[in-house]
C-alpha cells in the first residue's frame, strides 16, 4: 500500500465573539472555599489526619463561612487575612489566636458584615461555560467534549469572574443563607452560604466559526436550567435544589 501525496487542506478556524446579558431567575448561592477548609486538607495531607493540629474541632463561625463563600472580585478586606499553621507543632500558636479571633466575630458580626456591604462578587466565568456544556446532554447529536474545546467565556470586567449586579446596575449585595444539610450520610449540619436573589451579569463568549452562534446561544440558554452555584439542579448532590436557574435577556451577533 502507497502513501497518498495528497496535502491536508483545512479550512481556517476564526473566533467569534457574542456579548451576553444574563438574568437570574432563581436564588443563587456562592460556593467558595473557605480557608479553614483548605487548611484542613492540607494538614491532613502533609502530617496525616491524626496529627496534632487536627486533635481538637475548630469552633464555626457562621459569619466568616459567609464571607468566605463568596468570590470577592474586589480586594479581600484585611480581617480575612487571618493566619493558619504551617508546622505540626504551631510553634506561634495560630490556633490558638483563630479561635480568639473566631469568638471576636461571634461577638461582634459587624466586623464581617460592614466589609460585605462594601465588596463587590461574583463567580468564576468557567461556571457559565459549564452550564452550557451540561446543557448538551439534552441534545443527543451534540458532543460535550467537543463543546468543551469550541467554547470559552469570560467576564466583561475582569477575564476570570463575572461581577454579579443587581437591577439598578449595583455591585449586588448578598445575605447570609442558612441550611441544614446531610454529608455521606452522617449527622445533619449547618451550612452557609452567600446568597442573592436579584442578580444580573454580563459575560463574552467566544467560540470558533464551525457551530454557529444559534446554537451557541441556544445551549446557554439551555443551561440556564442546569443552573449555577450551590444546589443548581445539575448538581448530582442537590437533591432538587433550584438554585442559581437564569435567562439570557440579549445576545447580539
Amino acid at each position: 500500500m502507497t502513501k497518498s501525496n495528497e496535502s491536508i487542506l483545512v479550512k481556517e478556524v476564526k473566533k467569534v465573539t457574542i456579548p451576553v446579558k444574563i438574568e437570574g431567575l432563581t436564588t443563587l448561592l456562592s460556593h467558595n472555599w473557605g480557608k479553614v477548609q483548605v487548611w484542613q486538607m492540607w494538614a491532613k495531607q502533609q502530617f496525616g489526619e491524626k496529627c496534632n493540629l487536627l486533635k481538637n474541632r475548630l469552633p464555626r463561625c457562621k459569619y466568616l463561612e459567609f464571607a468566605e463563600s463568596l468570590h470577592w472580585v474586589s480586594e479581600i478586606p484585611e480581617v480575612l487575612n487571618y493566619n493558619l499553621p504551617s508546622d505540626e507543632n504551631d510553634e506561634d500558636n495560630l490556633l490558638e489566636k483563630y479561635v480568639t479571633f473566631v469568638k471576636q466575630i461571634n461577638k461582634n458580626p459587624e466586623i464581617i458584615m460592614d466589609e460585605i456591604k462594601k465588596g463587590v462578587f461574583g463567580l468564576k466565568a468557567c461556571a457559565v461555560k459549564g452550564a452550557l456544556v451540561d446543557a448538551c446532554r439534552n441534545f443527543h447529536e451534540l458532543n460535550m467534549t467537543q463543546m468543551r474545546q469550541a467554547v470559552s467565556v469570560e467576564g466583561t470586567e475582569n477575564k476570570e469572574y463575572i461581577v454579579l449586579r443587581d437591577g439598578e446596575g449595583n455591585p449586588a449585595i448578598p445575605y447570609l443563607h442558612e441550611s441544614i444539610v446531610v454529608l455521606n450520610k452522617k449527622a445533619p449540619d449547618f451550612r452557609y452560604r452567600g446568597a442573592f436573589d436579584e442578580w444580573y451579569f454580563d459575560v463574552k463568549i467566544h467560540h470558533v466559526d464551525t457551530i454557529s452562534s444559534s446554537t451557541v446561544l441556544s445551549l446557554l440558554q439551555a443551561g440556564g436550567m442546569c443552573g449555577l452555584g450551590d444546589g443548581r439542579p445539575s448538581s448530582p448532590k442537590s437533591n432538587t435544589s433550584n438554585n442559581g436557574i437564569f435567562t439570557i435577556l440579549r445576545g447580539d451577533k
